[in-house]
């Protein structure tokens, strides 16, 4: 099964990539939007793993193009959102 990962955090990266490949899976990682989009016109995807959040824009935006494409990979959506613990209650 080959996986696409897009995430921006090197650290993440190492570590997901690596749990992916130790448990079998084909894993191709990249850090930027403008990186999966290629990646997923040049190649056909089992699934993409994707961050919201990336330097160059959203990953919204991936899903929209791939979806426009009618390829219909699953896609599971990552995104990081800090919450502020209140410690009055």
């Amino acid at each position: 099964m080959r996986l696409l990962f897009v995430e921006d955090e090197a650290r993440l990266i190492e570590l997901v990539g690596a749990a992916l490949r130790q448990a079998g899976f084909v894993a191709d990682c990249v850090r930027l939007l403008a990186e999966a989009r290629e990646a997923v016109t040049l190649i056909p995807y089992d699934a993409v793993i994707l961050d919201l959040g990336l330097p160059d824009g959203n990953g919204i935006a991936l899903v929209e193009q791939v979806r426009r494409s009618g390829d219909k990979v699953p896609m599971l959506i990552l995104d990081r959102k800090s919450t502020r613990l209140n410690s009055s209650h």
